[in-house]
């Protein structure tokens, strides 16, 4: 069984199949060769590599016990994961700033349309002009403070830092934390997962830990 996942570190987004059979001790040291064996943990790295560049593996051939290529391939399998679940989250993370930014500039667009397009006026006298153009500019002269203030509030808005998002995410990873863990905790129904779900589980406690410290980073609040 193959599962086909996505690695999106970069624009260029490829695809990378995760082989299953290799993380199934009994049907990897039964039915997978050593060459095939080899091939896997070559693919995976090679998308590690590609999410990152700085990644340099130990290289393991053929002369390789079955049982030591297929350790190899879980640690493979871990390292890989946990790359990928980083670049998803830095890739909605990005995706999230450029919509925000995108609404802000459309609704600046509607503000300075609203303003330059105005009603006609009807004609007016040439003494009522010059009594408009008075008051007008009494009331910008009068105004000018109010607007100084207006913008320097305004100000400091936009520097307050944006949290909903980290909090959204620091209380659904908390969640699922304390849901995980406490399956973990329950010694007698742990017993009864597979040793591959039992793996997941705790590798998806760990990953989850590292969400909520980057997201209480976020906060501030560590």
């Amino acid at each position: 069984m193959k599962t086909t996942v996505n690695n999106i570190a970069s624009e260029n987004v490829t695809s990378f199949v995760i082989n299953e059979d290799m993380l199934n001790e009994k049907k990897a040291m039964k039915y997978i060769s050593k060459p095939n064996m080899v091939a896997a943990i070559n693919d995976i790295c090679a998308a590690i590599k590609g999410l990152n560049s700085l990644f340099s593996p130990q290289e393991y051939t053929e002369a390789n016990s079955k049982k030591e290529l297929f350790d190899a391939y879980h640690r493979f399998y871990i390292i890989y994961t946990d790359l990928r679940d980083a670049a998803i989250e830095a890739r909605h993370r990005e995706e999230e700033k450029r919509e925000r930014e995108e609404r802000r500039r459309q609704a600046e667009i509607e503000k300075n349309t609203k303003e330059l397009i105005k009603p006609a006026q009807p004609l007016k006298s040439e003494e009522e002009v010059k009594e408009a153009s008075k008051a007008n500019k009494k009331a910008k002269a009068d105004k000018a403070p109010k607007k100084e203030k207006k913008a320097s509030v305004e100000g400091e808005k936009k520097s307050a830092p944006r949290v909903g998002d980290a909090e959204a995410r620091l209380s659904t990873y908390s969640a699922e934390l304390a849901e995980k863990e406490a399956l973990v905790a329950n010694a007698e129904e742990f017993a009864k997962l597979s040793k591959e779900d039992a793996k997941a589980i705790r590798h998806r406690i760990a990953s989850l830990k590292r969400k909520i410290e980057r997201a209480n980073k976020a906060l501030g609040t560590k």
